[in-house]
C-alpha cells in the first residue's frame, strides 16, 4: 500500500465533499495495518504519513457532523424535525396561501368582464345627448 497516494486520494475525496468514502477507506486501511502488523509486516513509509491521513480522517468527520446538524439530524441518525423547523415551514404554507387568496381577491373583478367572458352586461349602457 502507497501512504501519499492514499493520502492524495482521501483529500481528493474530502475537496469533492465524499466525507462517508474517506471514513470508511481510512477505517479499511486500519484493519490492514492492524493486520499486517500482526503478521510481522513493516509499515515504515506507513508512519510517515500517518498524521497526514489522521488529519484528513479527522476533517472528513468534522464536516460530516457540521452537515448533520445543519440539516436537522440527531447524532443517532434519525431526521426529527424540530419545533423551529416545523414553525417555519408552517408560517412560509399559510403566507404563500395567503398570496394566492390575496391575488385571486384581487384578480376577482376582471372576472366580470369582457375578458372573463361573463358579465358583459354590466358595461352596457346608454350615452344620452343633452
Amino acid at each position: 500500500m502507497n501512504a501519499r497516494k492514499a493520502y492524495e486520494y482521501m483529500h481528493e475525496l474530502n475537496k469533492y465533499q465524499y466525507y462517508m468514502t474517506v471514513v470508511k477507506e481510512y477505517e479499511e486501511l486500519q484493519e490492514r495495518v492492524k493486520n499486517s502488523r500482526s503478521y510481522g509486516g513493516s509499515q515504515n513509509k506507513l508512519l510517515e504519513w500517518e498524521t497526514r491521513l489522521e488529519s484528513q480522517y479527522s476533517y472528513a468527520l468534522d464536516h460530516m457532523n457540521l452537515r448533520a446538524q445543519s440539516s436537522g439530524y440527531n447524532d443517532d441518525g434519525s431526521a426529527e424535525a424540530s419545533n423551529a423547523h416545523i414553525a417555519v415551514d408552517l408560517g412560509y404554507s399559510i403566507l404563500v396561501l395567503l398570496c394566492f387568496a390575496g391575488l385571486i381577491f384581487y384578480l376577482e373583478p376582471f372576472s366580470k368582464t369582457e375578458l372573463g367572458g361573463t358579465g358583459t352586461d354590466k358595461f352596457k349602457f346608454d350615452i344620452k345627448k343633452a
